[in-house]
C-alpha cells in the first residue's frame, strides 16, 4: 500500500505503459519520491493511475536516510519546495559565519537527529567532511553536557528558507558557478529552462574555468532535436539577469546518467566532453 520511487521510475512506468488499469492500484495509500526533480506530468500521471494515494516528495542526503518532506497538500501550492524536516529530525540553515540565516538567505543544511548513517566505509576524510561534531550550531542552539558529543551532517547542499519555514534546494556546494563576481546556482537555470522551454527534455548548467571572469557557464541539454541557439538564448533572456545567460550551450540526443538505475545527470561525463571540443 505504499510504493518508495526515485523520479526516474516514475518516468519509466509510464513512459513504457506498463501501468495497470487504476481499479487494481486503488489500495495504494502514500507514494514518495526521493532522489530527483518531481515535474508536473509526473504529478499528473501518478493522480491519473493512483486515484487514492497520496503523493509525498522527499529530499534525501547521502549521509542521512531523510531530511524533508513536502505533504501531499502543498505539493502544488509549492511545488518547487524540499518541503519541512521529518519527524525526529532537525534542520537548520546557516551561513558561512555559523548563525541561522534569515528567511530567503541561502545557506549550507545541517541536519540533527535521527537518520544520520555512521560514515562513509573505509574513508575517513571523506566522512569528517560531512560528519561534524554540533558544536557547529554553537550560534543556534544552546550546547550543554553530553549534548557537544553529538555528530551532525553538515549536507553541503545550500538551501533557503521562506517565511512559513518551507525550504528550498538551491544548489550542492561545490556546484556552484562563480562567474564575474557572481555565485550562480546551476539549479535556478536548470528550473527556468524546464519551466518555459518544455520542448527540451533534460538539462544540465555547469561552469568551465575562464581566466577572465573565473568560471563560464554552459548549458547542455537533449530534445528531440536540436533547437537554434538563438531561440534558447531569447527565452532565457526573459526570466534570467545577463550574468546567469549561459555562454556555451550543447545539445545531445541524450544525457548521460551515473548509473544506469539512476535519474541523475552525469554532469563530469559532460564537462568532459564540452572540454575535448573546447
Amino acid at each position: 500500500t505504499i510504493i518508495p520511487l526515485m523520479p526516474i521510475h516514475i518516468t519509466s512506468m509510464f513512459e513504457e505503459k506498463v501501468i495497470p488499469h487504476p481499479k487494481l492500484l486503488s489500495k495504494v495509500r502514500k507514494i514518495t519520491s526521493s532522489g530527483g526533480k518531481i515535474t508536473d506530468k509526473m504529478i499528473k500521471d501518478i493522480e491519473a493511475s493512483f486515484t487514492n494515494a497520496e503523493f509525498y516528495s522527499m529530499h534525501g542526503l547521502t549521509e542521512a536516510f531523510r531530511s524533508t518532506y513536502l505533504e501531499p497538500n502543498q505539493l502544488k501550492i509549492r511545488p518547487e519546495s524540499i518541503g519541512k524536516a521529518i519527524p525526529d529530525v532537525e534542520i537548520y540553515v546557516i551561513n558561512e559565519d555559523g548563525y541561522e540565516c534569515k528567511p530567503r538567505e541561502v545557506g549550507e543544511l545541517i541536519h540533527r537527529g535521527g537518520y544520520i548513517y555512521r560514515g562513509y566505509w573505509n574513508a575517513k576524510e571523506e566522512s569528517e567532511k560531512f560528519y561534524k561534531s554540533i558544536k557547529v550550531l554553537k550560534n543556534v542552539i544552546d550546547l550543554e553536557g553530553d549534548l557537544t558529543d553529538e555528530i551532525v551532517v553538515c549536507s553541503g547542499d545550500y538551501v533557503y528558507k521562506d517565511e512559513e519555514g518551507y525550504l528550498y534546494f538551491v544548489s550542492r556546494k561545490d556546484d556552484m558557478i562563480k562567474s564575474c563576481g557572481f555565485r550562480i546556482s546551476p539549479y535556478e537555470i536548470e528550473r527556468v529552462v524546464y519551466e518555459n522551454l518544455p520542448i527540451v527534455n533534460e538539462c544540465a548548467v555547469f561552469g568551465i574555468a575562464n581566466e577572465k571572469i573565473e568560471e563560464e557557464i554552459v548549458l547542455a541539454y537533449s530534445a528531440s532535436k536540436e533547437i537554434a541557439k538563438n531561440e534558447l538564448l531569447f527565452e532565457l533572456k526573459k526570466h534570467l539577469p545577463n550574468h546567469m545567460i549561459p555562454s556555451r550551450i550543447f545539445y545531445k540526443q541524450k544525457l548521460p546518467k551515473i548509473s544506469p538505475n539512476s535519474d541523475k545527470i552525469d554532469k563530469d561525463a559532460i564537462k568532459k566532453e564540452v572540454l575535448e571540443v573546447v
